[in-house]
């Protein structure tokens, strides 16, 4: 999982075993990209949240699919 997330924080190094930051971050804010996206279209946001609710996706493929979807609605023309 190699990804470059705006605003990440370098968290500090001295907890005993390993946490994925990223995924961290990407589960915080999942649902703060959702509420964006619902304001564009609802129903995409509706079902990648029944995705997650579900457990048919795990958050980094919802983190993708939804900040590609966001991508699309947010480029200049």
């Amino acid at each position: 999982m190699s990804r470059n997330i705006k605003g990440m924080r370098t968290p500090p190094s001295n907890y005993p075993w390993p946490i994925d930051w990223e995924l961290v971050h990407m589960t915080a804010y999942l649902p703060v990209k959702l509420a964006e996206l619902s304001y564009r279209d609802q129903e995409a946001a509706i079902g990648y949240l029944r995705d997650w609710g579900a457990k048919k996706k795990e958050v980094p493929q919802l983190w993708d699919e939804v900040t590609a979807a966001l991508a699309m609605y947010t480029k200049a023309p």
